[in-house]
């Protein structure tokens, strides 16, 4: 804990009050600076003193269990009763365990939930047998192949392996993932597909083994990976299985469903209440068509209930609220006009029954149905306020009434008793950590849990807002300065970015992951811009459909140094003579392509796990946004980081992981090949073995703080124990 304690000290003895610093005031040594840092990125609690809420659970409609920590303070984990406002301890068992990204067995009416094999009356439970699958009668013991055609290029249920990232890390540890599932209520059926990845280009990848003593162990892996314009796609072909009889239905889609991804894990099916059907959003391969279809349980007839063609918010992003079905009613999520509302079908002939929500908001996350009220959070855009703060709403089903239930300059989360009696509310703002409180249904305030405060000194982020790129547009981005923050100091500037199509990046407090990394960075002696741009989401159609068409999907970086130039002229520490830029994936192509196209503006940049090319990664990656390469060739070349190579003027820090199935390392290699072409330096990280989070891998987050130490403040970073 010692890194606490340093940063304790440290923030101790600086001035409550940034502002009231003079230049006399001798700048924290770089040992300092560093323990903060990794203090920060350790360990995200360490600027908080008091309780925080963690993870929390409702255990039923009067009683919700949570984990608090303080500073310095192991969690524990506490129950608290509505009824009586009684708080007491409780057992660790007593939270349900932390939920897969996507876990098996999702359903779009019941949320995510662990894997989900047996059947709800405890009767059967299914299991595989490599690309096969089995059933166990849990009452006899009796264990039955269901299906005997399956082989590694055809697996029923195993959806990791449909084209997507981290298939490696699955293969290597040894682990067959269970088989991706959906019982319906009655457990007569479960819903399952075959993963259909004959003829799929399959990407190789070598793993070696340390041995010092002599020559290293050789191991040679592969994923199945698409990349853009391969004629063959990996699929789902979707059965419906009767337990008792072992029956098979084939669903009659009339098209493939080809797009990356486990689609049970996500949440793209839902079973009715009867069992009669089954409820299945799909898009096609270049995510601008979706629909949903209703599913026949019996005879595995598809029958469209809605779809929408053109623009569409792809499945699978962050912000996309996934359909719910709610009795025989189908609740979706729509950017169809200029805001983002949902709207309700009939799910059993597709009816179009009414808009649910209205106005200018942005709805962001379905929160849960009590009766004819629909709850959910959404940004409000009126252009008066900052648009990415999610506010509670609830509507009528019938569209007939909305009504906004929190109304404050912060950001929301919602959590929901099971009959929606209570809501347990989050807040979050830059100048305070997180604060929870209870309401009820009608969001009248039934209890405060205590709220945690920063320890004295530290500097707050800062939100920040100004014009884009169209002159026109407003953007918004947070400011994060190091603890020792003085505005008499002259600080260089770096950007943390993302930039991905439809994400979300400028964070609203520190605990977010973003907001984490922005004041880990700002630790060291900087000041910190993580910003949105002109294509990312959270906004009107519009601001978003200017990703689509757009190659290289990195417009929001001109975004970002407009932005940051906008708040130098009344932040003078804000030395824009000294600028660094650094992401992660798409960010990291982001990176690159900024100091290639902006080489006056950017002057070191460190691309981390970086898609420099983005033909060669995921088909879909590049699908959604330009077509097919077919389509616009011309698109596919110029988004290639490796045509701007010529511009480079500034450092670039290309860091990558050997075993990186996301973005392969073949992405930097290829602008490798490019920068040696014209002759230019550059500094190449490799971490052998590691996959796509280079973000989180302790040793290529070093070199990152160091090398912008070393050409931005002229520091060496000091050696610390890994």
């Amino acid at each position: 804990m010692k890194f606490l304690t340093v940063l304790a000290i440290a923030l101790l003895t600086t001035t409550h009050s940034a502002c009231a610093q003079t230049a006399e005031t001798p700048e924290d040594t770089i040992e300092e600076r560093l323990e903060r840092a990794r203090g920060i990125y350790a360990h995200s609690d360490a600027p908080y003193i008091g309780s925080k809420i963690r993870r929390a659970a409702w255990l039923d409609d009067r009683r919700i269990a949570f984990e608090a920590s303080g500073y310095e303070q192991d969690a524990e984990t506490l129950s608290f009763d509505v009824t009586d406002k009684s708080q007491s301890k409780a057992g660790k068992d007593t939270l349900p365990p932390p939920l897969e990204r996507w876990p098996a067995g999702v359903g779009m009416a019941g949320g995510p939930g662990p894997e989900r094999l047996t059947s709800p009356n405890d009767r059967w439970k299914v299991t595989d047998d490599g690309p096969n699958l089995l059933l166990t009668d849990l009452q006899s013991g009796d264990v039955r192949a269901l299906t005997e055609d399956g082989r590694p290029d055809y697996a029923y249920g195993q959806g990791h392996i449909i084209g997507w990232s981290g298939q490696l890390p699955i293969k290597i540890a040894g682990i067959t993932p269970a088989p991706s599932i959906l019982w319906s209520p009655d457990s007569e059926r479960f819903l399952t597909f075959a993963a259909d990845t004959r003829g799929v280009r399959r990407v190789p990848y070598i793993e070696t083994t340390k041995n010092r003593g002599g020559w290293p162990d050789i191991r040679l892996h592969e994923t199945v990976t698409p990349w853009s314009g391969d004629e063959a796609l990996p699929s789902a072909q979707f059965q419906i299985f009767t337990a008792a009889t072992g029956k098979q239905v084939r669903v009659d889609l009339p098209q493939k469903f080809e797009r990356a991804g486990d689609p049970l894990r996500r949440g793209l099916a839902a079973w009715s209440e009867d069992g009669e059907y089954v409820v299945l959003t799909l898009t096609d391969v270049r995510d601008r068509v979706l629909t949903s279809w209703r599913i026949d349980a019996a005879t595995g007839k598809a029958s469209k209930i809605y779809d929408e063609t053109g623009y569409f918010m792809s499945l699978g992003r962050p912000w996309y609220m996934y359909p719910r079905l709610i009795g025989d009613e189908l609740l979706i999520w729509s950017n169809r006009d200029e805001y983002a509302h949902m709207y309700r079908y009939n799910a059993r002939d597709g009816e179009f029954l009414n808009p649910v929500t209205s106005g200018a908001i942005y709805v962001w996350e379905f929160v849960g149905v009590r009766e004819d009220w629909v709850y959910f959070l959404a940004g409000v855009l009126d252009g008066e306020r900052d648009p990415y703060q999610k506010q509670l709403f609830r509507s009528k089903l019938d569209g007939s009434k909305q009504e906004q239930l929190t109304d404050n300059d912060a950001d929301h989360g919602a959590l929901a008793s099971p009959n929606l009696d209570y809501i347990l509310l989050t807040e979050r703002t830059l100048t305070s950590p997180l604060s929870h409180y209870l309401i009820d249904y009608e969001g009248n305030i039934v209890h405060r849990f205590p709220k945690p405060g920063y320890l004295e000194g530290f500097v707050a982020p800062e939100r920040v807002s100004g014009t884009g790129r169209d002159n026109r547009t407003p953007v918004w981005g947070t400011i994060f300065k190091p603890a020792d923050f003085d505005p008499s100091r002259s600080y260089p500037v770096l950007h943390y970015v993302h930039g991905t199509a439809g994400w979300v990046t400028g964070p609203l407090g520190i605990d977010q992951w973003f907001g984490m990394q922005g004041q880990a960075l700002a630790e060291l002696g900087f000041v910190v811009m993580v910003a949105d741009g002109i294509g990312g989401g959270g906004r009107t159609r519009s601001f978003a459909y200017v990703s689509h068409d757009d190659g290289h999907q990195c417009g929001q970086v001109h975004d970002n140094l407009l932005l940051m130039r906008a708040a130098a002229e009344s932040r003078p520490y804000m030395d824009i003579d000294r600028v660094g830029m650094v992401g992660t994936s798409q960010g990291g192509n982001c990176a690159s392509r900024a100091i290639f196209e902006f080489p006056d503006s950017v002057h070191v940049a460190v691309s981390m796990s970086g898609n420099q090319d983005s033909r060669m990664i995921n088909a879909a990656e590049l699908h959604e946004y330009i077509g097919l390469p077919g389509d616009d060739p011309e698109a596919y070349r110029t988004q290639s980081n490796a045509e701007l190579a010529h511009r480079l003027k500034g450092k670039l820090m290309l860091i990558h992981g050997t075993l990186d199935d996301d973005v392969p390392l073949v992405n930097s290699l290829h602008l490798i090949d490019a920068l040696i072409e014209e002759n230019k330096d550059y500094d190449l990280v490799l971490v052998p073995n590691a996959f796509h989070t280079m973000s989180r891998n302790p040793y290529a987050v070093a070199r990152m703080w160091g090398y912008f130490l070393e050409h931005l403040r002229e520091e060496k970073l000091p050696a610390f124990d890994n």
